[in-house]
């Protein structure tokens, strides 16, 4: 409750059976929580369900009361045919869902990504209807060339989706990822909506990255925001240099690169047949280091109307990148350790201006002032999973807050109002003080025993 007291029916506690009993060489379950809950009323009853993940493969949710929604837990486990035998293994989810009306039916689903693989370089990701089942066309088998990135948390889809019906076709569309994925956003289908312009070749001209083969997603997960200010939802999410991934399968021998934030407009272009979105002028930017988990919040910090791509790193430095490449005077911030918190962006003090937060591995949370007003600058994604009730979903609607306090601004007076207060229209009370004065000046100078 607000008062810090726990609710009733909570906590909820994992069946370890499930973990222990199930758990071997060819399904990898564990016990625990990694993922984000999101908030929903998936029932239609006026109260929000709590959704989330875990490490036993199962999707679970929640009434507010901590019974189990009908139809959940879920336990995700696709069979699928490799090599002419079906095979089904578990695995963890350590996702975050994201919850919206995604296929446009009236009804909220769920998409969430799982650490399964399918053949060794596939992860294995998921819409899941309001009722507990797998929506037609999913899960999809996303590509990457290191789906065995790191134990626990590199393995399949880590990231969490992002959900925003790009298009404006009434249907949602999804980005999800796996690891060293060249990067694919999905229809509510299970389709291929579109691929992501990756390539060296097809970087901005406006880049100052050197990696000349590719941009990849590692570990990251993308957020939906008008960045060009153009009318469509573009996509925005960290990546590494081709070479990172290089160095990572040569037995760590150390290959240069750079470590970037991208960001594709919304708007689709057709190339040898397929759709494509391509890089802003601007990007892949620098970035110093891994991104591990973050999604880039998108907001205006300086008041231009041009919202700037707010991320942080390994590096310790959080940028500000507007679609130009260019940061607001002040930023880069120095956060002073490895930044592992995505940014969240609204106004905390309440004095009407934006306001930037995010934390450290070193366990510091450092917040930052701007000055964009908080009720008429632009915010298209303000946290991990955009809003407070972490649906990772561009439509949910924003909290609105007050602008600033600015006193009314003092007109100088022209024409004849300017001679109202100048001496010579003066009232005679005025000249009566002002001659009063003068007469004792020089009263006292005549009695100064100075004077010669």
């Amino acid at each position: 409750h607000a008062d810090g007291t726990v609710a009733d029916g909570w906590p909820f506690v994992l069946d370890r059976e499930l973990v222990w009993e199930a758990s071997d060489s060819d399904n990898v379950y564990d016990y625990g929580i990694f993922g984000a809950p999101s908030l929903a009323d998936l029932d239609g009853d006026g109260d929000l369900e709590v959704i989330v993940g875990a490490m036993d493969a199962r999707v679970y949710v929640f009434h507010h009361d901590g019974s189990f929604a009908d139809g959940w837990p879920l336990e995700l486990r696709h069979e699928y045919d490799f090599f002419g035998e079906l095979v089904s293994n578990g695995a963890r989810i350590i996702s975050s869902p994201a919850v919206g009306d995604i296929d446009g039916d009236g009804e909220l689903e769920i998409a969430i990504g799982t650490n399964q693989k399918q053949g060794g370089t596939y992860g294995l990701g998921y819409v899941l209807s309001h009722d507990g089942l797998v929506e037609p066309g999913w899960p999809i088998s996303a590509f990457g060339a290191y789906t065995n990135a790191l134990p626990f948390v590199g393995e399949g889809i880590p990231g969490s989706p992002a959900i925003c019906d790009v298009d404006g076709d009434g249907l949602m569309e999804v980005a999800m990822h796996t690891i060293a994925d060249p990067g694919r956003i999905y229809t509510s289908a299970g389709e291929e909506f579109a691929r992501l312009d990756s390539i060296g070749s097809k970087f901005g001209p406006g880049t100052n990255t050197g990696e000349q083969a590719a941009t990849i997603i590692m570990i990251q997960s993308g957020a939906f925001g008008d960045v060009n200010q153009d009318g469509t939802p573009d996509y925005a999410i960290g990546g590494s240099g081709f070479e990172y991934a290089a160095g990572l399968v040569d037995d760590g021998r150390r290959h240069d690169h750079d470590h970037v934030m991208n960001v594709w407009s919304g708007v689709r272009y057709e190339e040898t047949g397929r759709q494509r979105l391509g890089l802003l002028d601007a990007y892949p930017r620098i970035m110093e280091d891994l991104q591990f988990f973050l999604n880039p919040g998108i907001a205006d910090l300086d008041g231009d109307g041009n919202p700037e791509v707010i991320q942080g790193s390994a590096g310790t430095l959080i940028h500000a990148f507007d679609q130009n490449g260019a940061e607001p005077e002040g930023w880069p911030k120095h956060a002073g350790g490895w930044v592992l918190g995505s940014a969240a962006v609204g106004d905390a003090n309440g004095d009407g201006w934006l306001d930037v937060w995010t934390g450290t591995r070193d366990g510091y949370l450092i917040g930052w002032t701007t000055t964009s007003p908080a009720d008429t600058a632009y915010r298209g994604w303000v946290g991990f999973r955009n809003d407070p009730r972490n649906t990772g979903n561009c439509h949910t609607e924003l909290r609105a807050y007050e602008g600033p306090v600015v006193e009314p601004p003092i007109e100088e007076p022209t024409g004849c109002d300017a001679c109202e207060g100048s001496v010579s229209a003066a009232p005679s009370s005025v000249w009566a003080v002002v001659l009063g004065l003068l007469a004792l000046v020089a009263v006292r100078r005549r009695e100064s025993p100075l004077r010669g």
